[in-house]
């Protein structure tokens, strides 16, 4: 059992010193993508006062360098020298769920299910936009970027 433990753990540090040698760059084409990511987080508090700053969390230029990194961190998991929209949109996930994982108790309180919660954000986004109607493909990754999952976007629709 014990040489089946360091077999593994030898393998595994190998694996990881592989990983480490990569380092993913950003593409130019997905640069505006990030940037509209992060201006849109920082729109969605300023259109919601009181409600992302009750987590005790703003979204600031640290927030934009932890989402970069993590997008990295993505694509050097893959073994992959340049960073994916779906990288970035992981990351915007979980930088999102980090900071819901603050204020779970505040959600619980507005009675909010996965339905309404998707609804609200469609709708804000028609809002912040002044648009009549939402296309699918900007949203989808906004919902996901949330914590939501794909089912229950469409449930919601």
């Amino acid at each position: 059992t014990t040489s089946s433990w360091q077999s593994i753990f030898s393998t595994s540090t190998s694996i990881l010193s592989i990983r480490r040698q990569y380092t993913p760059f950003i593409p130019r084409e997905l640069t505006d993508y990030v940037v509209g990511m992060y201006v849109n987080l920082r729109q969605q508090e300023q259109m919601a006062p009181g409600q992302e700053s009750d987590t005790g969390t703003y979204t600031t230029a640290r927030t934009l360098l932890g989402i970069l990194r993590l997008s990295q961190a993505l694509a050097r998991l893959r073994l992959a020298t340049s960073v994916s929209r779906g990288d970035v949109d992981e990351a915007m996930r979980l930088m999102h769920m980090s900071k819901a994982s603050l204020d779970t108790e505040h959600q619980r309180a507005r009675g909010l299910d996965p339905t309404s919660a998707i609804y609200t954000v469609i709708r804000d986004y028609a809002q912040m936009n002044k648009v009549q109607t939402v296309p699918y493909d900007e949203i989808v990754p906004r919902i996901l970027a949330k914590g939501y999952t794909q089912p229950q976007l469409d449930s919601c629709l």
